[in-house]
């Protein structure tokens, strides 16, 4: 989780607070382990709550506005506490350790388990654990419970070991799609943990706890308790009790909604829960989320090459810069880059007053160069959420008399630069388990064009690679789509003959030529989190021209194919 934000100032002083409470190193801890002493529940759930809390802080540090409402998820609730004011860091940080301490005692290690049962209902877990308990009988004392709803197709059960081990039998051959036992050294929210929470409520009693000066769904009750005693009561029955985590989510749309608008909701969730948040996005709205702002990586390459190819390329580089300004102005930090110290000025000039947003010097074809870019991205601004591939040269002639040096150029920088791109943000988005990665092609790519074998060669690997990587990375929620210009309003176009632009229009059926915003703003769709479920489309920004059936376009949500669409 501070991977990314490890010298951030708010994280350094979040850590050093942390380990005065706990009178020990906790960043030590998290930096260099060992990896046993991390695994010991007595020192994960500390570094957690405080992983979290960092992380908020630094949020918050970066200009943020304060989250509408919060919610953790089990451990995080502390962490959503302290994030609301309710509790401080110092007295936080021993809480939670003690909480661990009494939970690992609670239930020897190697006698309670716990498991992830996907692909069913919650009622239907709960069925099954009923009857896995009955086969132990009655006076067993056995226990397995659903204890974690962590979303529609994911519960958590836990127990007695054997208990869990029957339920997961049991619930397989009811259906489920997989049953997964968790390393985990306790049977967390079961109701085996009622002796710690017996001990965590002694503890609760002696620790200060203010009214949240933000509202905090609980997990138990699914309420926002403002009296600190009701929030001790919630903390103590969540140690043996489920985490209703799916209702917390819900809830706290709601609040989200009444208090402000839908922009809220994206950042009511962020940086203190558990893993299973990470996948939680808000619903397509007309107002943009604003948690996380948006880091966009941008660039091209231009050619200057001599002849007819010139003019088009002139056409083509002018309207994708529209790209650029139209992400600075949807709220994106957007880095911009060009193969020259010169080009890398005028690109942070266009941007004008937008923050964050600047150019950047970058040959594409210099792989290290690349990947210093990407890590020099990341660690300015904590994420990299969006990279759009624009980087194009032409080399035309016919194909007999095409020269090596102009096919591998052309390929170089068409085709394999944006893979090199698209490769080095991976790591990043898969780790964020967000992601948008759009290219620019050309319905060249489709159609052919004499005298552009090479840039036709290029722009259709760009889209064969688009739909094998929306394939790859689609279960980490990072799309992957392009974006076709076709005939576009240009000086070239406005230059033609009055014969030849009529017969142009007539190939197109909505009779006109598309304007440069046109593709600009197919490019802010597909970067927003409203395209969340468009992945491995070549979307043709022309009204002219049709891909063949049969394209299969992966939806990011499933990694189903769908029909393939013909544009308008």
């Amino acid at each position: 989780m501070l991977d990314a934000r490890g010298d951030h100032p708010a994280v350094a002083e979040t850590l050093r607070e942390a380990s005065d409470a706990l009178g020990e190193d906790i960043g030590r801890l998290i930096h260099e382990g060992p990896k046993e002493a991390l695994a010991l529940t007595t020192n994960t759930q500390p570094v957690m709550l405080v992983a979290g809390v960092a992380a908020y802080r630094a949020w918050r540090a970066e200009g943020c506005a304060d989250p509408v409402v919060v919610a953790g998820h089990s451990l995080g609730e502390y962490s959503a506490l302290v994030a609301a004011g309710a509790l401080t860091l110092a007295d936080a940080a021993p809480l939670v350790r003690f909480r661990a301490q009494a939970m690992q005692e609670a239930v020897p290690v190697g006698t309670g388990a716990m498991a992830a049962i996907l692909g069913m209902d919650a009622q239907r877990v709960i069925e099954g654990c009923a009857e896995a308990a009955r086969t132990f009988g009655a006076n067993s004392g056995e226990v397995v419970e659903a204890v974690n709803f962590n979303d529609a197709a994911q519960t958590v059960i836990a127990g007695s070991k054997a208990a869990v081990e029957k339920a997961c039998e049991v619930l397989k051959a009811m259906g489920a799609k997989r049953a997964l036992p968790l390393p985990v050294s306790a049977p967390f929210h079961s109701s085996l943990m009622k002796p710690a929470a017996e001990r965590l409520k002694e503890k609760l009693a002696t620790t200060p706890l203010q009214s949240p000066r933000i509202p905090v769904v609980n997990n138990i009750e699914v309420q926002a308790e403002s009296d600190p005693d009701r929030i001790r009561a919630a903390l103590y029955q969540q140690a043996f009790g489920p985490v209703r985590w799916v209702e917390c989510i819900q809830r706290s749309r709601r609040a989200a909604s009444r208090r402000s608008s839908s922009a809220a909701r994206a950042r009511c969730l962020p940086a203190w829960s558990s893993a299973s948040i990470r996948r939680w996005l808000p619903p397509p709205s007309t107002t943009r989320p604003r948690w996380p702002t948006p880091r966009a990586c941008w660039h091209e390459q231009r050619a200057d090459p001599a002849g007819p190819g010139r003019a088009r390329h002139r056409r083509l580089a002018w309207h994708r810069r529209r790209h650029r300004p139209e992400l600075a102005a949807r709220g994106m930090k957007v880095i911009g880059t060009a193969t020259t110290d010169d080009g890398a000025a005028k690109i942070t000039a266009a941007f004008g007053d937008k923050a964050g947003c600047k150019g950047a010097k970058l040959d594409v074809n210099d792989a290290k160069a690349a990947e210093a870019l990407i890590d020099a991205i990341v660690k300015e601004h904590g994420a990299l959420h969006v990279l759009v591939n624009n980087a194009g040269i032409t080399r035309d002639t016919l194909a007999m008399r095409m020269k090596d040096d102009d096919w591998d150029a052309v390929l170089d920088t068409n085709l394999k630069a944006v893979f090199r791109m698209s490769r080095a943000v991976m790591r990043t988005m898969m780790k964020q388990r967000y992601g948008r990665i759009v290219s620019i092609t050309s319905v060249v790519g489709a159609s052919g064009n004499p005298g552009q074998a090479n840039y036709a060669a290029a722009k259709a690997g760009v889209a064969g690679m688009t739909r094998a990587l929306a394939r790859e990375l689609g279960s980490r929620g990072i799309t992957v789509n392009c974006v076709a210009p076709g005939f576009i309003e240009t000086d070239m176009t406005g230059a033609l003959p009055e014969e030849q632009q009529k017969a142009l229009l007539g190939q197109i059926p909505l009779g006109h030529l598309g304007k440069p915003a046109d593709i600009a703003h197919a490019v802010a769709f597909l970067s927003s989190p409203r395209a969340g479920y468009i992945s491995g489309r070549n979307s043709t920004s022309t009204a002219a021209c049709s891909w063949p059936d049969g394209l299969p376009s992966t939806a990011a949500g499933n990694g189903l194919p769908s029909r393939s669409l013909r544009p308008v």
